[in-house]
Parts: C-alpha cells; structure tokens; sequence
C-alpha cells in the first residue's frame, strides 16, 4: 500500500470521487516573536491510499504529531480502515485542533500496521 499525507487549513471530499483542499501542504507557520504558547491551531489531514495487489482489505494506520524531541506530542487519528476490493485509492480526512508548544521542527507521522509510510514536516518559526 502507497499512502500520502497532506497537512491542510481545510479539505472536503465530493461524491465524483474528488477532495478539494485549501492552502494545502502546510509546512511553515510564522508566529510574533512574542507569540505566547501554547497555540491552538485549526488544521486538515488529507491521506491518499492507494492499494496495491496483495493488500489486504483491513489495516490499522495512525497519525502522529512528533515534537522536535521525537516523542509522540498528539494522536491525530487511529483507525482500523475496510478498503473494498474494488477501490483502488481511498481518501481519509479529518479536522483537528494542533495545540503548538513552541517554535521549532515537528512531524506528522503516518503509519501503516505500524510501520511509517509518510511524513510531513511543520516548522514553526518567529516571523523578524
């Protein structure tokens, strides 16, 4: 199984199959120097799918926020996912509120039956 992850401001899924996202692949956010933390943020994640032959139908995934430290700061989501047989990509969405701790480099992290199969990068910086 392939599987991409897309952090978003917002993201909606439509009956013809396609998602429309909104200022999608976020991986910088600027705050005020004196910016006081924590931070809550409203995000998006967008995870693609796509099955390859010999995958099986039910697979648990997670997505993780990581701090800087490498320690899991966040669960976004834990699922265990049906994909039908006759599907072959398949996109999850789902809105969260990310509490930030601090300027610096986290991770999203999505895992497969526990193993990572993409990561997308947040930094959060001090604008000058």
């Amino acid at each position: 199984m392939k599987a991409s992850i897309c952090i978003a401001q917002s993201a909606s899924s439509h009956a013809d199959g396609t998602t429309s996202i909104l200022r999608g692949w976020i991986t910088n956010l600027s705050v005020p120097k004196n910016q006081a933390f924590p931070l809550n943020f409203n995000l998006c994640v967008v995870v693609s799918f796509e099955r390859e032959v010999g995958d099986p139908e039910e697979m648990e995934f997670d997505i993780r926020f990581v701090g800087e430290d490498g320690k899991p700061a966040a669960t976004i989501a834990q699922k265990t996912m049906t994909f039908p047989k006759d599907l072959s990509d398949y996109r999850y969405l789902q809105s969260f509120i990310l509490q930030i701790q601090g300027v610096g480099r986290s991770l999203f992290v999505l895992r497969l039956n526990k193993q990572t199969k993409a990561e997308s990068v947040l930094h959060v910086r001090h604008t000058d």
